[in-house]
């Protein structure tokens, strides 16, 4: 009513559809940042809704929305990642000039004490990243600014179960130029313990590989003087539990590019997914098979109307599919999402105008990946 906004949720069900949209209890505002957090799921269908404050809420098919609950208080910082085990326990860094680390165990409704991950003192410590295997160990990937100077470099830490939490600190690039404020840096995981991180450094791609047993090797620059400094790389990393990686970002300012990572031989060369591609997510099963889903112009580089919705396949060891619109291309689609499991199978959800030429209403579309 007038500029009061609600938040809104609806449940989908293998077999069954979607369920009626159900509004989200006590969340009200007039502003179009009610949606922000993180929205994990586990295997039994609850699902867990992280506000950028932490602020937490379970979701369950029997009871629907539960009862909101924080964290112990803790200064410092806003979400900055999650990620979630394959038990549904959750863990969480934090960051904003510190790095702290939380959990919060399967099904429960209590979050377990803060753990500081940097040792900055003084130091900015920024756009922390998080990971966790199925071995029990974690690693978490931060910016922090270099002693001396207003460069920043990136940071890895690892949590091993048993052994003390968090171990110290470690710097894991090698370039004198600064890691991006612009883009996030990424850490994935396999089964074994082994991590990827990828990141922006200057106007380059970096990727370091971190062996369990040998620690972090020496920072790779791949797609040199390719990456604007000025625009988001916006990096995409998932990684199976056997070692297969894939990596996607954005280079420049208008082409959307990939590399493949195989245990034992390391990363492809990089290639380009499409000529124009924002908003991009990307999807792995369990065999490294890709799917990324991106918005472009119907006729890059000749657009003639907006942006729609697209999705390309990658089969592991092959090349990238022609790209199929997800929704008709017709201009109107924009603010594309997507998620994945392991199994390859996902939900596209975009915004999508009412009204050619139109920006005064707009509607919610999904397409499934099944």
């Amino acid at each position: 009513k007038g500029s009061t906004r609600k938040l809104y949720s609806r449940r989908y069900a293998a077999g069954q559809g979607w369920d009626a949209a159900v509004v989200v209890p006590g969340v009200t505002g007039s502003n179009t940042t009610l949606l922000e957090g993180r929205l994990l799921m586990d295997a039994s269908g609850t699902a867990t809704w992280l506000r950028p404050n932490l602020e937490t809420r379970r979701f369950t098919a029997a009871g629907g929305w539960g009862t909101p609950f924080l964290p112990p208080l803790q200064a410092g910082g806003l979400l900055s990642a999650a990620v979630m085990d394959a038990a549904g326990a959750i863990g969480v860094v934090i960051s904003g000039s510190d790095v702290y680390n939380i959990s919060l165990p399967a099904q429960a409704n209590a979050w377990l004490a803060w753990a500081r991950v940097d040792a900055s003192g003084n130091l900015d410590a920024k756009d922390a990243d998080v990971a966790i295997s199925a071995d029990g160990t974690a690693m978490a990937i931060w910016r922090e600014r270099n002693p001396g100077d207003t460069n920043y470099s990136l940071k890895a830490a690892r949590y091993v179960p048993g052994a003390g939490g968090w171990q110290a600190p470690v710097t894991i690039d090698g370039s004198f130029d600064t890691v991006s404020p612009l883009t996030a840096p990424r850490v994935a995981m396999d089964a074994a313990g082994n991590a990827i991180a990828v990141w922006h450094q200057g106007e380059s791609l970096y990727h370091n590989v971190f062996r369990a047993g040998t620690g972090w090797g020496t920072a790779v620059q791949v797609d040199a003087n390719a990456l604007s400094s000025s625009f988001t790389a916006r990096i995409r990393l998932a990684m199976t539990a056997s070692g297969r990686a894939v990596v996607v970002w954005r280079s420049g300012i208008f082409a959307l590019k990939s590399m493949q990572y195989a245990p034992g031989s390391g990363f492809s060369a990089p290639v380009e997914v499409n000529g124009y591609g924002l908003d991009a997510e990307l999807g792995l099963d369990a065999d490294g098979n890709a799917v990324v889903v991106y918005t472009a112009p119907d006729r890059w580089p000749a657009p003639t109307t907006g942006l729609d919705l697209y999705s390309r396949r990658l089969a592991w060891g092959g090349s990238w599919s022609e790209a199929v619109a997800i929704e008709p291309k017709d201009g109107l689609g924009v603010d594309g999402f997507a998620a994945f499991n392991r199994e390859g199978q996902g939900v596209a959800a975009w915004v999508r105008g009412d009204v050619a030429g139109s920006s005064t209403r707009k509607s919610l579309w999904v397409n499934l990946l099944r």
